[in-house]
């Protein structure tokens, strides 16, 4: 795994946390927004909606058998995480 990686999030967007991996973990860094997330097969488009997502309190694990991109969000105002990928 590679060094860790502070992901800025602004508020109720979309950020890709992690491009084309199949595994890894994120971390929540900046308590506070409530955390969302979601993941695509790499090579598709972002996500547009939340109805998909997912709530993440502390942490989570990447695991997929095909390379994924995955996407927080931070709602209703700006996070901070850590990925390890």
């Amino acid at each position: 795994m590679a060094n860790p990686e502070k992901k800025n999030l602004p508020a109720d967007t979309w950020v890709r946390v992690a491009q084309n991996v199949t595994t890894g973990f994120v971390f929540v860094k900046k308590y506070g927004p409530k955390y969302i997330t979601t993941y695509r097969m790499t090579g598709n488009s972002a996500p547009s909606h939340i109805k998909t997502a997912v709530p993440v309190s502390d942490s989570f694990n990447i695991e997929s058998d095909d390379p994924i991109d995955v996407y927080v969000m931070a709602q209703n105002k700006a996070g901070e995480v850590i990925v390890c990928v």
